[in-house]
């Protein structure tokens, strides 16, 4: 571990010399002022002053979930501990909307978006986001003895989908023209389904494997159809230095044993962009 006097004091050095390049003096002596560099001096302080890092989250087995004790758990989880003690800091996680993670990220609310979110276009243009760390696809999940009755992918456009509110599973719902209703987390879409109040959903492949068919919580749904290929990223506020430091700390860790044995002990070895051996 790091101490956050030394980790994150280097960083913000390593800031002062950007705001001394960009406010340097011009040809007739005048300051050229840039509002970035007080942007990403911001997320620093913030964490030099609190010494804890705050984790936006919602409840997506295998990658975040809560125990008994109201402790979070799993691969993102742990992964942001892992990273927090890169940092030096302690970690919070907050359970979100996912629907407004942009807003609470941006309001200040949370420091990052770790819930196996998925890299899109249009979250490119509003946060900065991290290298890739974890395969994924979006996958149709119903009660499974009626995959013999829709047994193609065609048979299934008609059918009635629960999807998360603001998640990939929304997106392709409506790029397929998908009747659908909204729920507020991935559980709740498998619980719509598992009580027959819609035909389907449309979730991530990481979560149906963990939940679904025998032996798991959800034990007469199973899933199939791979609607989409896509990559998990970790969230932070636009120029922020987080996203470079969650970068190196990928870089250093995945590929240690610390790093196969976090995927053995959720089952997602296969799915890790990075190589753990």
């Amino acid at each position: 571990m790091k101490s956050i006097n030394s980790k994150l004091f280097s960083i913000l050095c390593v800031i002062v010399l950007v705001v001394t390049t960009l406010c340097g003096c011009s040809d007739n002596n005048t300051v050229t002022q840039t509002d970035e560099p007080v942007a990403t001096n911001g997320d620093i302080r913030k964490l030099m002053l609190s010494h804890t890092l705050v984790v936006g989250v919602t409840d997506f087995e295998p990658l975040d979930y809560m125990l008994e004790d109201g402790t979070w758990t799993g691969f993102d989880a742990d992964l942001a501990r892992a990273f927090g003690d890169f940092l030096g800091v302690n970690v919070q996680f907050v359970e979100i909307d996912w629907d407004k993670k942009v807003d609470l990220l941006n309001n200040g609310k949370i420091d990052c978006i770790w819930n196996g979110m998925t890299k899109t276009d249009e979250l490119e243009e509003a946060i900065s986001l991290s290298t890739p760390y974890l395969y994924n696809s979006q996958m149709i999940v119903m009660k499974s003895d009626q995959f013999a009755k829709y047994d193609t992918l065609e048979k299934c456009n008609h059918l009635l989908f629960a999807v998360e509110n603001g998640s990939a599973g929304k997106s392709l719902a409506q790029a397929n023209s998908y009747r659908t209703i909204l729920c507020d987390t991935q559980k709740d879409a498998l619980i719509s389904v598992n009580e027959g109040r819609c035909d389907a959903a449309i979730i991530d492949n990481l979560m149906a494997a963990s939940l679904t068919g025998e032996g798991n919580e959800f034990a007469s749904l199973s899933f199939d159809y791979s609607l989409s290929s896509e990559e998990f990223v970790v969230g932070f506020r636009k120029t922020s230095p987080l996203t470079n430091e969650v970068n190196a700390f990928f870089k250093d860790y995945f590929g240690t044993d610390d790093a196969k044995k976090l995927g053995d002990k959720y089952n997602l070895i296969e799915a890790m962009v990075h190589p753990y051996n």
